[in-house]
């Protein structure tokens, strides 16, 4: 009887602990399959942040543009996976910010879940910051630049020094090709990072923030011309 009875005790004392134990597990969600565009279609409506998750608090919708309140630091990212894409969109810095130093921003490429409210996931970032646009950031994806042709795996990679961008409070675009292991990054129509042997080639596409206020318009993806 008493070893009946410390069974029981013991199935009991798991179905209660098991629960408490998953709400707290920081567990990486499962990986998606990622969609490949077969048309261009808007990523964004101009109305609310369907197919995005993020910070309702942060993140607004102004006359149709994507706006970014620009308080602590994060990502609005998309809720499907993409692979083999080009990708544009527009984005400015508005001159009415009057917070200090200079602004920064992102698109992370590749993007993976890693946890729900992870603002560094794994992934490849195309470089928003002002003066240096077109940067390539590596956050645990490794990539060979075209101008090195060295595999590297972490860090920043610098533009062309023929890149130009807007002045502040005008919008500048970026058209982002990722072709398997390859990805191209052009700012207002000049080629400003090129790069081969991706060591992932999907995930999700986030838009990024780094305590500045910014916006974006006119988000884009389509196939492979």
């Amino acid at each position: 009887m008493n070893k009946f009875i410390a069974i029981v005790l013991l199935a009991l004392t798991a179905l209660c602990f098991s629960p408490i134990t998953s709400l707290f597990a920081d567990e990486e969600e499962p990986a998606q399959e990622p969609v490949e565009p077969d048309e261009t279609v808007a990523l964004f409506n101009g109305e609310d942040l369907t197919g995005w998750t993020g910070n309702d608090n942060i993140w607004r919708i102004r006359n149709g543009i994507i706006h970014c309140t620009g308080s602590e630091r994060g990502i609005l990212r998309t809720d499907e996976h993409y692979t083999n894409y080009i990708l544009t969109l527009e984005w400015r810095y508005p001159e009415d910010d009057a917070s200090e130093g200079t602004r920064d921003s992102g698109v992370f490429l590749h993007a993976q879940n890693n946890t729900q409210f992870d603002p560094w996931p794994t992934c490849i970032e195309a470089q928003l910051q002002s003066g240096a646009a077109g940067d390539f950031w590596l956050m645990g994806i490794g990539v060979t630049p075209m101008s090195t042709g060295d595999q590297v795996t972490s860090g920043r990679i610098p533009r062309n020094d023929d890149v130009e961008e807007q002045p502040m409070g005008e919008w500048n675009t970026i058209t982002i090709t990722c072709d398997d292991g390859f990805i191209e990054i052009e700012i207002n129509g000049e080629v400003a990072n090129t790069g081969n042997h991706l060591t992932l080639t999907s995930g999700a596409i986030a838009l990024q923030y780094e305590g500045h206020v910014v916006e974006f318009r006119n988000i884009e993806i389509g196939p492979l011309e």
